[in-house]
């Protein structure tokens, strides 16, 4: 998605460009060293993706990625424009993903992780990837041309065995629907609508595509939390071209009723793109077992 920044305000705002690409895409691939690094899936957690660029823009500028050797799934939204938004998402959850990567070739033999020791691991791993986005945009000299992206993410290092850390910045989200029981957002999103909401809704509400942080753009706080989990957990990522569209019932419905991990994520896009699938979407579902 192009952006723009708000000078007063900070925020940025996202909205539509147009190059080609494929409307469908895949995961990130693995860094090369994986298979020798982790030898193993973490027991009890898997999650599958998919994104597709919508119906109005050719090019996609969100991105997924999905490692069961890891326990990691992260969602990113580009926003920068052209090949810009998506050099920043893909960026992103690469950068994240090679940090948690490197961290569990090195922790190795500490089992199980600490709750403390896997907040401490992803914010590292949020500002190693900010760093870099920053390091690139550093050597554009026009605004318009830097690029930045939210992310949404859970890493469960142990699988159930051990405390499933959240983090996001920005405007992806993150959902969990626990058995018998209503689906709940575990992100609140870092966007001018949201605080317009918390404020009390005072005056005209403000456009929804005005974010507050984005990785590349500025110094980030994310928000990192860990969660117990139990067998039967099933979670959702997604970016904002999926829940600006889509209602929470609606995504608890397919959640609830989809029998495998990759329906659902196709139900949940088509959804998306029935509505008018005017932005990129993407969805990563997963379940602890």
């Amino acid at each position: 998605m192009a952006s723009s920044v708000n000078a007063c305000s900070g925020s940025v705002q996202r909205s539509g460009t147009i190059s080609e690409m494929s409307g469908m895409t895949a995961p990130l691939p693995a860094e090369p060293f994986a298979k020798s690094a982790i030898t193993r899936n973490v027991r009890g957690f898997d999650a599958r993706g998919l994104s597709h660029r919508g119906l109005v823009r050719l090019n996609n500028e969100d991105a997924w990625f999905a490692d069961s050797h890891l326990g990691l799934a992260i969602v990113a939204d580009g926003v920068g424009g052209h090949a810009n938004g998506a050099l920043a998402s893909q960026g992103a959850v690469r950068c994240i993903g090679h940090y948690v990567r490197r961290v569990m070739a090195r922790m190795s033999h500490i089992t199980p992780y600490r709750r403390a020791e896997q907040e401490f691991v992803i914010g590292r791993a949020i500002a190693f990837a900010n760093k870099r986005l920053q390091a690139i945009n550093a050597g554009s000299p026009q605004l318009k041309q830097r690029c930045g992206t939210t992310i949404a993410g859970v890493w469960a290092p142990q699988g159930t065995h051990a405390p499933a850390t959240v983090f996001h910045v920005g405007d992806s989200r993150m959902y969990l629907l626990r058995k018998d029981a209503s689906l709940e957002p575990l992100t609140r999103d870092h966007s001018s609508y949201q605080r317009w909401l918390d404020d009390g809704k005072h005056g005209e509400p403000p456009s929804k595509s005005y974010i507050l942080q984005a990785l590349g753009l500025s110094e980030v706080v994310p928000d990192v939390v860990s969660i117990d989990v139990v067998p039967g957990d099933r979670f959702l990522l997604c970016t904002d071209g999926l829940s600006n569209k889509v209602a929470a019932s609606e995504l608890q419905d397919v959640m609830a009723g989809c029998h495998s991990l990759e329906s659902a994520c196709e139900r949940l896009v088509s959804l998306g793109l029935a509505r008018g699938g005017n932005d990129n979407l993407t969805a990563v579902t997963g379940v602890f077992s």
